[in-house]
């Protein structure tokens, strides 16, 4: 049963540097790419340049860290786990927000799904996984096609599997990069280090940690 519920959990911070990728890049509001200081300060008096955006994110590859104790027994458990993701819509998540053509965006994303795990006893599991986050994205540079951002972020994570429920929240920071197909069309790829605080599983009686590396992609549009 231990050993089951590491497996289950695992999978809940995995889902989190998805639910963070965040959309946005660096544009002239008009629709133009224009590096010239004059229309760019001429543009800047008249309109901020802040527009909305919507897009799906993926993880590629995810590699997690988690611990479990037992407060009864004293005991502690550890398992670490590479992921590759060949479906890149499994476990997709949604992600909307605003960005500005100061380079500077805000996200909110959200991911909810079911999973199943196979047991080496021939025995499954199901868990059921709600993921919400926040992001803000801080550019190098400014309008630029391809411009690389820094990240912070905070979210929360949901996980309920039978008898164990957990909610804790978590934390990332992370680079990426964004590239502009048009000025509406654009794609991201990022690199996220995501951990946590102890969280207590009261109906065991334990304490759960975990922290994710995750590189990811995602496609969005803006308004």
């Amino acid at each position: 049963m231990k050993n089951r519920i590491i497996s289950i959990l695992s999978l809940a911070l995995c889902a989190m540097p998805i639910v963070a990728d965040a959309y946005g890049a660096y544009y002239n509001p008009y629709g133009e790419y224009d590096t010239s200081y004059n229309t760019q300060q001429k543009n800047n008096k008249l309109n901020l340049g802040i527009r909305f955006f919507v897009g799906l994110n993926t993880a590629l590859i995810s590699h997690d860290k988690t611990e479990i104790t037992y407060k009864t027994a004293h005991v502690s458990e550890e398992q670490t786990t590479t992921k590759i993701n060949y479906d890149i819509f499994d476990k997709a998540g949604f992600v909307f927000g605003v960005d500005s053509s100061y380079g500077f965006r805000l996200s909110l994303g959200a991911q909810h799904y079911n999973t199943e795990t196979k047991f080496v006893d021939g025995s499954d599991d199901e868990a059921s996984i709600l993921a919400l986050g926040m992001v803000v994205d801080i550019p190098f540079v400014k309008k630029e096609t391809t411009s690389p951002f820094i990240r912070f972020g905070i979210n929360y994570i949901s996980v309920d599997q039978n008898d164990v429920k957990i909610q804790f929240p978590a934390y990332c920071v992370g680079l990426g990069v964004t590239h502009n197909f048009t000025k509406d069309i654009f794609g991201i790829l990022t690199a996220t280090y995501a951990f946590m605080s102890e969280a207590d599983i009261s109906d065991i009686k334990a304490t759960y940690k975990e922290n994710a590396f995750t590189i990811g992609m995602g496609l969005g549009y803006r308004f």
